[in-house]
This record gives structure tokens, sequence and C-alpha cells, in this order.
């Protein structure tokens, strides 16, 4: 899935750099200018596309009605920006723009509105993505006035520019409360809070429309946002070589009381680094979030240090959350 996330900075909130379209049209720039062509799936009936012909920015910027004292600057337009389709502020004064101008094959072309996109707490070289889904014609109860229905799915980046959507399924989905399944519910808030050392909390929107409109908090385990998941009858992966850093493995996983994970180490080329194996390895099992793997040689893999690594996983009836390397 392509996506794009641009950071546009300023040193206040009120002042913005208007750009004119002489100076638009002169510059170079060091990305790529995707265009919306062709077009993507059109709705029909009250869903269809206007036939207007869209206003330029500077029309668009002279429409605004704003309060005595306030004023409207245009700061970026295409092909500074192409397809936006959410924005937000993060902590530093940043804007943040989420462009849609991509979609990958295989993929369901859906609609996404915001996106709640977070560096991951703890790992902020990963973006987490948390767009509303919006299903527009579905309707769940007849006598509501509104067509649509909407969940929350969930997107991972390294780069803020492609993103996996490994995970087709509803992240959050409405529940058993009818409210939550009427039009445009279900939206996660931007942020991500730690108010317990093992779980995060987010917030998300219930009963739009309705008198009772609020947000509820949800919590998820640490860093537990998706998992590699195996049944009762098993499974296995190997991960991609990784320069080793550190002392340990250290793992977040959940097993049931008959499941168990096991892990052994590869150099580069795939072959079993001596002592690592998964002969050399009890079998791990329980509920944990920061487990030291332990081999019969002991868990200091500091020998590796430096050193491009493989790790196979195998795993029964089991969740493998998150893994790092480095000290417990």
């Amino acid at each position: 899935m392509k996506f794009r996330l641009i950071a546009f900075v300023f040193p206040g909130f009120l002042s913005v750099c208007a750009l004119s379209a002489a100076e638009r049209s002169g510059k170079v720039y060091d990305f790529p200018v995707y265009k919306n062509n062709p077009p993507g799936r059109q709705l029909s009936g009250a869903y269809a596309p206007t036939d207007t012909p869209p206003m330029t920015p500077e029309e668009t910027q002279r429409k605004f009605k704003v309060p005595p004292g306030f004023e409207v600057r245009l700061f970026a337009s295409e092909p500074e920006v192409v397809n936006p389709v959410a924005m937000t502020w993060d902590e530093r004064g940043r804007l943040w723009v989420l462009e849609l101008y991509e979609y990958p094959k295989g993929a369901p072309k859906e609609h996404f509105y915001t996106n709640g996109t977070r560096p991951c707490p703890g790992a902020p070289h990963i973006y987490l993505s948390f767009p509303k889904r919006f299903v527009p014609e579905r309707k769940k109860f007849s006598d509501y006035k509104e067509m649509g229905v909407s969940d929350a799915v969930f997107l991972s980046s390294r780069d803020g520019v492609n993103w996996d959507r490994t995970f087709l399924e509803a992240w959050v989905r409405p529940g058993r409360d009818d409210r939550n399944w009427t039009q445009r519910s279900n939206m996660p808030a931007w942020g991500i809070i730690q108010l317990d050392p093992a779980e995060f909390s987010m917030y998300i929107t219930e009963h739009y429309e309705w008198p009772d409109h609020r947000l509820r908090r949800i919590t998820v385990r640490r860093h537990g946002f998706a998992s590699v998941h195996a049944g009762a009858a098993g499974g296995e992966f190997t991960t991609r070589p990784v320069t080793f850093t550190g002392k340990n493995l250290i793992l977040n996983y959940a097993t049931s009381a008959a499941g168990a994970i096991q892990v052994e180490v590869l150099n580069e080329r795939g072959d079993l680094i001596q002592g690592r194996a998964l002969a050399d390895m009890p079998p791990l099992f329980g509920d944990e979030l920061d487990a030291v793997v332990n081999w019969k040689s002991g868990a200091d893999l500091s020998s590796l240090i430096g050193k491009p690594v493989r790790f196979r996983f195998v795993l029964k009836d089991a969740d493998l959350f998150a893994l790092r390397t480095g000290a417990p």
C-alpha cells in the first residue's frame, strides 16, 4: 500500500508562510509527483462524485469565512500534496498529511477516514496507523436516517511512504452496541498512552450523531497491536537477516497451556549457529512481555554483536507479538 506522510514544520500556529502559484510552478521537488490517473472505482447514487470543476487553491482560499483577526494562508497544494485524506499535528508542532495515491494488488479498495498515525512507543522507527474504515453501501437498521457502517483497521510502515496492510481484518469491531452500527462511529483518536507498564491505552469514538456521542478508552497489551499466530497444528517462520546488537533475545508472547514457542539462531546464509538450535532450547510457554530466550548454553548472545543473523521461530497454539534484542 502506497501512502506518503509529509511533515510541515511551523514556528507557531499563526506564522504560516504563503506560497504563491508562481513559486509553486517553478519548484523542483525531491519526491515523485503522483497523479490520480486513472481514478479509482467511483460510487453512484448519493455518493456519486460531483461534476463541478474543482476550484484552484487560491479560489478555495478566498471562499473561507473566518472571525475578525483570523486569516487563511495557503502553505501547500498540488503537487506538494496529492490526494490528501487526513492530517494531524504532533507534539513538536509539525503537521503530518496522509496521502493516498496507490493501492497494492490484493488489497481491497476501501474508504479510510482519519489515520491516527503515531510512531510506535519504544520503537519510533515504526509508524502505526489506525484508519476508520467506512462502508457506505451498508445499513444495519432500516429506520436509521443515514447509510453506512464503520470500524477501524491497522497498518504499519517503516518509512511513512510504503504501508503494510498484512491484516485485512478489522482491528476494532463495532461490537454489540447498536449505536456503533450506525454511520461513522468507531474512529480511533490520535495518540497511544501508556497508563500501565503492561498495556497501552487508546481512545475511539462511539455513537456518532447520537446525543451521547463520546470517546471510549480501549487497551492493548504493550506492543501487542498484532501478532504472528499459530494454531494447534503449529507453524514457523524465519526472519530476514538483522545485525545483532545487545546481549539477549527478548520476546513478547502468549501461549495456551499446551502451546509453546522455540527459536533457533542462524547465520546470514541460513546455517545453524552451534548451541542455538531448537533442540538446545526448552519450549517457552506462558504469557510474558519481556521473556529472555534461554538455550542450554545460556541466554548470552554477545558473541553475535555486529553480525548478521536470522531467527527461526516454531510456534504451537501461540502468539508472538514483538521481539527485540538488548538487555531485559
